[in-house]
């Protein structure tokens, strides 16, 4: 026997707003995965790194950066891998970037303050 189902009290539009939610989140799920896929990633990333593939590790990390654009960790991770390169103003931007993100990391605010004193040592041999 063919049941129709039951409105729950909910109109119209809070019914469509919650299957737009959903899709939203089943999106979100595909694009970013989930807590454990970006633990994994951050510790392959640490290991490429810590074997010198830093070539390797920035192009993955800048792929992950361009789906994940609020991960302030990732931000972090990339610019102590631009330092390690001597790529100081890329460092630089990721590290304000993260800031912008997550101020409260208190990692940031001593790389912060390092790549300051770097920024400022580097306009002084005018290597900018």
């Amino acid at each position: 026997m063919y049941r129709k189902p039951q409105n729950l009290g909910f109109k119209q539009t809070e019914i469509v707003g919650i299957i737009k939610i959903v899709k939203q989140f089943e999106q979100l799920m595909q694009d970013g995965g989930n807590v454990q896929d970006r633990d994994l990633f951050m510790k392959e990333m640490d290991n490429l790194i810590s074997q010198n593939q830093f070539g390797q590790a920035e192009v993955q990390l800048t792929k992950y950066i361009e789906k994940n654009e609020a991960d302030s960790d990732a931000f972090k991770k990339r610019s102590n891998l631009y330092l390690k390169n001597g790529k100081y103003i890329q460092a630089l931007h990721d590290i304000e970037k993260a800031m912008l993100l997550d101020s409260s990391m208190p990692c940031c605010k001593s790389s912060y303050e390092h790549y300051q004193i770097k920024k400022g040592l580097m306009r002084m041999s005018n290597d900018i």
